[in-house]
């Protein structure tokens, strides 16, 4: 049944932007790599765990690689990464002329879509996660005279399990399925607004859910600290760092 669900969600998101050489629409979401959080980190890092702070530019499962007969097919789902971290977050920023700006819409530029996080729930933004990956694989192996059911076959690989369980060789659905199963103490719920589906709802005492409540918080409270220095004291004066002076 998850199965039939999870193809009638793709379907309807990559309905029409499944190819990367489509007319694009006018951008109006901010680029993931432009997002920040409400102390000024940044919110994506591509594919795998740990801080934003690790690698701005490549992390260890951004590449997959099939190779099929001779040949070699290497799909990055970096891009794909990046929008499920911002999905993840929920609620946050761009900086312009130093100041903390909300920003609403992020853009997809595998599927060209502007995109809405802000209410989804978990299973929903992994369903996008999912879309993305799937159409990076058609979007980024491209056959070439004579090798047409190769193609194929690493296509076939890249949005399924991929070639085996080492790492730089998993397929979309590999990726999706460790998503589901390891991620859902990072999904912030922007105060209860969300659904996150995880283990932590039923089973707050498992893997990290105690750190989870700060997943929870409204991201609409004032954000009453300095930036280098301490939390202020709730009956101390506080000024929003995202309200002009």
């Amino acid at each position: 049944m998850r199965s039939i669900v999870m193809g009638a969600c793709i379907a309807t998101i990559i309905s029409g932007h499944a190819r990367a050489d489509r007319f694009r629409h006018t951008q109006r979401g901010a680029d993931p790599d432009d997002l920040v959080d409400k102390w000024g980190t940044k919110v994506v890092n591509g594919c795998g765990p740990g801080a934003t702070e690790v690698s701005d530019s490549w992390r260890l499962m951004d590449n997959h690689t099939y190779r099929e007969g001779g040949g070699r097919y290497t799909v990055s789902f970096r891009d794909a990464c990046n929008l499920h971290d911002a999905g993840y977050e929920g609620f946050f920023y761009i900086v312009v002329n130093g100041k903390l700006v909300r920003e609403p819409l992020v853009y997809d530029k595998i599927l060209d879509q502007d995109v809405d996080y802000s209410t989804m729930s978990r299973e929903d933004v992994d369903a996008r996660f999912f879309a993305d990956m799937q159409a990076a694989c058609d979007q980024q192996i491209l056959p070439q005279p004579g090798d047409e059911a190769l193609a194929a076959d690493a296509i076939a690989a890249c949005k399924n399990r991929g070639q085996g369980s080492s790492l730089g060789a998993w397929g979309a659905v590999t990726i999706w399925n460790t998503v589901r199963g390891w991620a859902d103490t990072h999904f912030r719920t922007l105060g209860h607004r969300r659904k996150n589906d995880g283990s932590c709802i039923d089973h707050p005492e498992e893997r990290g859910c105690r750190f989870s409540h700060y997943h929870d918080e409204d991201p609409l409270a004032p954000i009453c600290m300095d930036r280098g220095r301490r939390f202020a004291a709730d009956d101390e004066p506080c000024t929003d760092l995202r309200q002009a002076p």
